[in-house]
């Protein structure tokens, strides 16, 4: 690991991997978008999803979770938005082609995030992070006009 974390930062890699995991999970929702209890898979997805962190958590990182208010707050808020993405990307596989809702919705997704990263917690922009922006929306607009 030595070799490859002096010419690729362990941050990259990673997200690398998340992002290949997270595409092999929008592509398994997309194979169960048709049934009527997909809301349900993704439901026992969420649970089962959070077994695994919290045992992660737990047994490899030594870590206890701390159950003061802002905890149960976040919580509550990401679970309510978590519920909301579910719903409308489940109904939006359903109706479209992957190939389209995917990079529209991570085009939308990506571009929120950097302009709240930077109003929220003064994030940098750069000139070629708006360049990035603008290739972005290009790019998502062209998905959508097919």
């Amino acid at each position: 690991m030595g070799f490859l974390s002096s010419y690729l930062p362990l941050w990259l890699g990673l997200t690398v991997l998340g992002g290949l995991a997270n595409a092999g999970v929008i592509l398994l929702w997309k194979q169960m978008a048709t049934r009527p209890d997909v809301l349900a898979i993704m439901a026992a997805n969420s649970i089962i999803s959070g077994l695994l962190i919290l045992s992660y958590m737990g047994f490899m990182l030594k870590i206890r979770p701390i159950l003061d208010a802002p905890f149960w707050q976040a919580a509550m808020c990401m679970g309510g938005l978590s519920a909301l993405v579910v719903v409308c990307f489940s109904i939006a596989l359903k109706a479209g082609p992957v190939s389209y809702v995917n990079p529209i919705f991570g085009g939308v997704l990506n571009v929120t995030v950097v302009l709240f990263g930077v109003l929220l917690f003064a994030e940098k922009l750069t000139l070629l992070s708006a360049a990035g922006i603008i290739a972005v929306v290009g790019g998502v607009t062209l998905i959508a006009l097919g």
